[in-house]
């Protein structure tokens, strides 16, 4: 293909996303909260959908509903004190795979544009700024910022516009979560599949994938030569 940008999902792909330590906030989480443990990590899942599509205004207004439908009375601070461990979690775990700002750089210097598209809490657009990988990018879509989230067409077009290139001249790499590889070679961009790593989170469907995959970022390297 004759490629021009690529963009990448964060979690999974450039971000590890190890097992363990979304459980143990959210039951971290809850304890500050004063809600019961299970329930409240049981409903959380259930508000995922809402919350990566940008359905609350913010962290709070999430915890917030969850408390609610437990029926859980909860004061203001404890509510920020549960936005605070959150964002304490998340900017601990955010940690680069081994590769990643290799491989930018590499794309960097090869003139290809560079986009993130990434379904995302309202946490990950507050610590993005902090990571070593945000200067590399030219652009940066949120599914909670945006207010969609893939497997929409509409995510991947916009990603693709924010970065003033064609679907056809972008390659998609995830880690193929909710059949996001799927939606992108729908939307007429060329998906790869990084498969994950033992220790991390097994993505929901991504083993349906019979498109082009590859085990490490390094990989990708001969594959997104513009020439």
């Amino acid at each position: 293909m004759d490629c021009e940008a690529v963009i990448f999902d964060l979690y999974g792909t450039l971000i590890y996303n190890s097992t363990g330590w979304a459980v143990e906030m959210n039951r971290s989480v809850a304890a500050t909260l004063g809600a019961p443990v299970e329930e409240f990590v049981r409903e959380w899942a259930n508000t995922r959908p809402k919350r990566y599509s940008g359905a609350y205004l913010s962290a709070g207004d999430n915890i917030a509903q969850v408390c609610r439908t437990l029926g859980v009375v909860v004061t203001p601070e404890r509510i920020e004190q549960a936005i605070a461990l959150r964002l304490d979690y998340t900017r601990r775990n955010f940690e680069p795979k081994t590769g990643a700002i290799e491989l930018l750089n590499c794309l960097r210097a090869r003139h290809l544009k560079i986009g993130l598209l990434s379904n995302c809490t309202p946490e990950i657009p507050i610590v993005w700024p902090e990571s070593s990988l945000c200067l590399l990018f030219d652009a940066t879509v949120f599914s909670c910022v945006v207010g969609m989230a893939k497997p929409q067409p509409e995510i991947f077009e916009l990603a693709c516009r924010e970065l003033g290139t064609e679907p056809q001249h972008c390659v998609y790499v995830a880690d193929g979560e909710d059949g996001e590889l799927e939606a992108a070679l729908t939307c007429s961009l060329y998906p790869v599949r990084l498969r994950v790593t033992d220790g991390e989170i097994a993505p929901r469907d991504a083993d349906k994938w019979q498109g082009a995959s590859v085990d490490s970022l390094l990989e990708l390297f001969p594959r997104l030569d513009p020439a």
